[in-house]
């Protein structure tokens, strides 16, 4: 970002805006939640969508074919510490996240690299399921991108090959457990002899 317009704006506000160009280049339709059209395009993502009370806004809420994440669907999503650590807010938001996703996957991403310095953010790679009373996640894998990681918004950002090892090792730990999940199934009834 060398535009010098943006010189006098905060870290947190440059960060939306560098997430807004990741996301349009990315192919989604980027819109304010007072303008948005989600038949804009396939993918929309709607800046500072207000969320039902206590939830506050989400940064960006990402619907495809104009409609949130279905049954079974498979998301992410960046959230702050507070959210998986501390009571309050944070709290009421990890409940009713536990109640309707299985979580399977934790990002620890490096110290103040989508907002303000020193804001710890987490990715939660998780799937949609339907609301229950008893949490749907059992197994959480944990990755950990902030230890010993020295990440900046300006003279170290965050890049893809910064997030290669952690991509490979999701990739065959969700190809595991596809494996260990159809090797579970009820097998189907023998053949009949011939």
């Amino acid at each position: 970002m060398s535009d010098p317009g943006l010189a006098y704006i905060t870290p947190e506000a440059r960060a939306r805006i560098e997430i807004d160009r990741m996301l349009a280049e990315a192919g989604w339709a980027v819109q304010d939640h007072s303008r948005a059209n989600l038949s804009a395009a396939r993918g929309v993502a709607v800046r500072e969508f207000i969320l039902r009370p206590p939830h506050g806004r989400a940064d960006h809420l990402l619907f495809v074919d104009a409609s949130v994440l279905e049954i079974n669907g498979r998301a992410a999503v960046v959230r702050p510490d507070n959210v998986l650590f501390e009571g309050g807010a944070g709290e009421t938001v990890r409940r009713k996240l536990l109640q309707t996703r299985d979580v399977h996957t934790l990002l620890r991403l490096p110290t103040g690299i989508f907002s303000a310095q020193g804001v710890k953010a987490n990715v939660l790679f998780f799937d949609r399921r339907p609301a229950s009373e008893t949490p749907w996640t059992r197994d959480l894998w944990v990755y950990d991108l902030r230890t010993n990681m020295h990440l900046t918004l300006k003279q170290n950002p965050l890049s893809p090959e910064h997030l290669r090892d952690f991509v490979e090792d999701l990739e065959a730990a969700l190809a595991e457990f596809a494996a260990i999940a159809e090797s579970l199934a009820p097998q189907d009834a023998a053949e009949p002899a011939q």
